[in-house]
C-alpha cells in the first residue's frame, strides 16, 4: 500500500534527535505557553493519499528539485540558487535567493498545501481548502504555476529571534481576516504562508514572494517579534 508523506521528511531532517525523535505541537499553544509536545518518530503520512503516478512522478519530481535546490546541504552541485543577504532601509533583513525555478518550487509548496488539505489527519484539520482545492491539483498536475499574484507564497524565518524555538515542526492553521484567507505552516524555524486570496497579501510584501523571475525572499523576524507575529496568524492573545 502506497504511503504519502503530507510534509516531505528532508524538510524537517535537521529536527530528528539520536533517538529519531520529532517535537510537534500546535503553534497557539506554544504562544501561551502551554505547549504539549508530542514526540513521534515520523512524519506525518496516510496511505492511499495519492495514486502512484501522481505521488512518484508528478509531486515526487517537485519534491526531487525542492530537495536538491534547498533542502540538501551538499557543495559543489551546479544549478543551486544564488543567496545573498540585504537589509532595506527600515532595517528589515532579507536573503534573497535566484537561480530558483519558480514552476518547480512553487508546485512543490502547493502540493505541501494541498496535501493536508486532501488528508484525514488529525494534525492537518484547519487545512481545507474548499472551492480551490481543485484549482490547484490541476495546477500541480498539469505543471502550470500560474502567475505569481495566484496563490503567492512568502517565506520567514525566525532563527535569529532566540526567544521562540525552532527545532519543532507546527500544526498549521489557518488566518482569516478582512483581507482574506490565509495558511500557514511552521518547520523547522521557517514560516511558509500561503495566501489563498490575493488580497491578503499586503503590497509591501510583494517583493518578497516566489516571483516568476525565479528568485524569492527569506524575510527574518526581528529579535522578540516572534511571538507578537504568530499570535496574530494563529489569532491568540499575549
Amino acid at each position: 500500500m502506497n504511503k504519502s508523506h503530507i510534509i516531505p521528511e528532508f524538510m524537517y531532517q535537521s529536527l530528528f534527535d539520536n533517538g529519531h525523535k520529532l517535537n510537534k505541537l500546535a503553534p497557539a499553544e506554544l504562544i501561551n505557553g502551554k505547549g504539549r509536545i508530542s514526540r513521534p518518530s515520523a512524519g506525518e503520512y496516510e496511505s492511499s493519499l495519492l495514486c502512484e503516478d501522481c505521488d512518484n512522478k508528478i509531486i515526487g519530481g517537485y519534491e526531487t528539485y525542492a530537495r536538491n535546490a534547498l533542502y540538501t546541504k551538499e557543495d559543489g552541485r551546479s544549478g543551486l540558487p544564488e543567496c545573498t543577504n540585504f537589509i532595506t532601509n527600515g532595517g528589515v533583513k532579507f536573503t534573497r535567493c535566484r537561480n530558483l525555478r519558480y514552476k518547480e518550487f512553487k508546485l512543490f509548496l502547493l502540493s505541501v498545501l494541498w496535501r493536508a488539505s486532501i488528508s484525514s489527519r488529525e494534525f492537518f484539520k484547519e487545512v481545507s481548502l474548499g472551492p480551490y482545492e481543485e484549482p490547484i491539483r490541476q495546477m500541480i498536475y498539469n505543471g502550470d504555476p500560474k502567475e505569481a499574484d495566484i496563490f503567492p507564497i512568502l517565506m520567514m524565518t525566525w532563527i535569529n529571534d532566540k526567544s521562540f524555538p525552532t527545532d519543532l515542526v507546527g500544526q498549521p492553521g489557518i488566518n482569516r481576516n478582512e483581507n482574506g484567507i490565509r495558511y500557514i505552516f511552521i518547520i523547522a524555524g521557517v514560516t511558509y504562508v500561503f495566501h489563498i486570496s490575493p488580497t491578503s497579501l499586503r503590497h509591501d510584501l510583494k517583493e518578497f514572494c516566489l516571483l516568476p523571475s525565479n528568485e524569492i525572499a527569506l524575510l527574518y523576524i526581528p529579535e522578540g517579534k516572534s511571538r507578537k507575529l504568530f499570535s496574530s496568524y494563529f489569532g491568540t492573545k499575549i
